[in-house]
């Protein structure tokens, strides 16, 4: 069965755009994927101690459980859905558009869900996410606006 991967970093907002891609999951019947990533930086180079990748990794896993949860319990609240889609959750070390081009490359997805905004000064990391990721997917790639909420 084909998923949906939504591309999140487990804030607010990324959380209103899980339920606009979980709203589509239902009507398309098809399973979820929750992708969250992170890059390690030079300790060095900020003056902090050595991170760890299976603290981030853990730490990202947990925060990702707790979303996946929310979910699946919103399913739950949903009158007449027949369906309830499978939730996984993917932590990753690395670059997103890196990581969406290797999850997408198997042709297992149909779609790739993620946030944007209209506007502001300091979109360039937006921007060159939204360019990068869109570049690099091997399907379709939804951009849901903060003022584009799909509703129950």
């Amino acid at each position: 069965m084909k998923k949906i991967l939504i591309l999140t970093t487990l804030s607010n907002r990324d959380s209103a755009i899980a339920e606009s891609a979980l709203v589509l999951a239902l009507k398309l019947q098809t399973d979820i994927v929750l992708l969250s990533t992170f890059e390690l930086i030079e300790p060095e180079s900020v003056g902090i101690s050595p991170q760890s990748t299976d603290d981030c990794h853990t730490i990202l896993q947990s925060r990702l459980k707790v979303e996946k949860d929310r979910l699946a319990e919103l399913t739950t609240k949903q009158p007449n859905i027949a369906y309830h889609p499978c939730i996984e959750t993917i932590s990753r070390e690395g670059q997103l558009a890196e990581i969406v081009w290797q999850l997408t490359l198997g042709g297992n997805y149909l779609l790739v869900v993620m946030g944007g905004k209209k506007s502001g000064w300091n979109d360039s990391y937006l921007c060159t996410e939204l360019i990068a990721v869109t570049a690099r997917s091997n399907c379709p790639v939804l951009v849901v606006g903060e003022d584009q909420m799909i509703q129950f």
